[in-house]
């Protein structure tokens, strides 16, 4: 995606209704390592990503 591209961050994806285990590990991971994110954008609304998903992103990037 360019606005990805742009931005020079990564792209990641998850299925709708559950945060896949690769994009939280990855969460996790540059959340420890590099510091805290400035900034995630969800793309799509909840139909492509569900108010739980969002919130389970909250919720990693919180600990850290």
């Amino acid at each position: 995606m360019a606005f990805a591209a742009n931005l020079d961050a990564p792209l990641l994806l998850t299925a709708s209704a559950s945060l896949s285990p690769a994009t939280g590990d990855y969460l996790k991971a540059k959340a420890t390592t590099e510091g805290a994110f400035s900034r995630v954008t969800v793309f799509g609304g909840t139909g492509s990503v569900s108010p739980a998903v969002s919130g389970k992103i909250v919720e990693i990037l919180a600990k850290y």
